[in-house]
């Protein structure tokens, strides 16, 4: 799954499936919490059916902690 985060909102997308979304602006986080919402909220779209399954998730957050 590539996810990504910005002030404005989040995206994610695994093969051809795609979701995205706006945050809230009543107060946002910090960018690395708006990442990893994003990784959950991806998560939570995309990958809700799959079980006893690894999945790849690639992010600026990780690339950026590694």
């Amino acid at each position: 799954m590539f996810c990504d985060a910005s002030l404005t909102g989040w995206d994610a997308v695994v093969g051809d499936a795609k979701t995205r979304g706006h945050w809230a602006h009543d107060k946002l986080d910090h960018i690395n919490c708006l990442e990893l919402k994003a990784i959950f909220l991806g998560l939570q779209s995309l990958c809700k059916d799959s079980r006893d399954t690894r999945i790849h998730i690639r992010n600026c957050l990780f690339r950026s902690l590694w």
